[in-house]
């Protein structure tokens, strides 16, 4: 063999021994130093700080396959994540004391008041503050109120606490359009709050919104209130008992005053939310809403009827054809119930 290929062959021999060793030196020491280093990185790098850390709960989500999780992260009063707490503690910190272990206590949506008048009652009996009102609203879980019958010159507190950042609560306001009550002579007193000269306040991240007017179509509890409009007569004693002026209970507004009302106030782009008790009321609210749809769907525009206390199955049949909401709250005020 020529000497020089022997030497060639001798040398590639040994870089490839060199190499081999080097590969697993390589392997064995300098490998998992560096993996080591890469994991040590990772695992310090730091998490994103949230306000809130709420582990070891009772999570109901209301997500669309109505999913338990046990820990959130909450950050300017939002829910950013939601899974185990093992994830959340992995993924989130927070800075002070605001990590919770709940403890297997639940956290759930706030509560919606569909229909309250408890901001506008501390205006109309003093008593309560605006500040105590919240906080009972706050401490039975609701964290939107719709207030179903407020007028201008309540608003004034809510709007300066929303400014200051001590309003707590998101609101509905339905704007008075007539007064629950009736004049010394039996006539409808009309105060048409707002909804004239303004147009709905519909902004999604603002805490007071007014997206309605309560319209009061018939009477209540008797006296200067009324009684609920019916089709059958109250009897002379009921009369007596509830201290009743109409033997077929006060209608607020007839058929053709309430048509343009409704009308009006629909074109607006407000929602009507209508006190409606007795079953001649009903009619009236039904036929008025009809009007001002027009033949459009009820979906759109969702005007509602609170109450409701006193429904024929034609009527039944009639709202479920016009899609109206119903909230079914019976004779009010309830106490007199049997």
């Amino acid at each position: 063999m020529n000497p020089l290929i022997k030497i060639k062959k001798t040398f590639f021999k040994k870089k490839i021994v060199a190499f081999l060793l080097l590969f697993t030196i390589i392997q064995l020491f300098l490998l998992p130093f560096i993996t080591n280093q890469f994991i040590s990185n990772v695992e310090s790098a730091p998490r994103p700080y949230v306000n809130y850390i709420f582990l070891n709960s009772n999570v109901i989500t209301v997500n669309n396959s109505n999913s338990i999780a046990e820990a959130i992260a909450v950050v300017n009063g939002e829910i950013i994540a939601v899974g185990d707490s093992e994830m959340i503690l992995e993924n989130y910190e927070t800075v002070g004391n605001t990590t919770f272990d709940m403890e297997g206590r639940t956290i759930m949506p706030g509560i919606i008041d569909g229909h309250t008048h408890l901001m506008a009652s501390t205006v109309w009996y003093g008593q309560e503050s605006f500040k105590s009102a919240q906080e009972i609203a706050l401490s039975f879980g609701y964290t939107t109120i719709n207030e179903k019958s407020f007028d201008e010159a309540e608003w004034a507190e809510l709007q300066t606490a929303e400014a200051n950042g001590t309003l707590r609560l998101r609101m509905n306001l339905f704007m008075i359009h007539n007064l629950a009550f009736l004049d010394g002579n039996w006539d409808t007193i009309i105060l048409e709050r707002f909804w004239p000269t303004n147009s709905p306040i519909l902004d999604h991240d603002a805490l007071i919104r007014v997206p309605g007017v309560k319209i009061y179509a018939d009477g209540a509890s008797g006296g200067a209130k009324g009684l609920p409009a019916m089709t059958i007569p109250y009897t002379p004693q009921m009369l007596i008992d509830w201290n009743g002026h109409d033997p077929y209970g006060e209608l607020f507004l007839n058929q053709t005053s309430l048509n343009a009302t409704v009308k009006a106030i629909h074109d607006k782009g407000f929602i009507c939310g209508f006190h409606t008790m007795g079953d001649r009321a009903m009619d009236t609210v039904l036929n008025a809403i009809e009007y001002a749809l027009g033949g459009a769907s009820n979906d759109d525009y969702r005007h509602q009827i609170e109450h409701s206390s006193f429904l024929r199955p034609d009527q039944i049949t009639k709202a479920k054809n016009l899609h109206t909401l119903h909230s079914i709250r019976g004779y009010w005020p309830t106490y007199w119930q049997n």
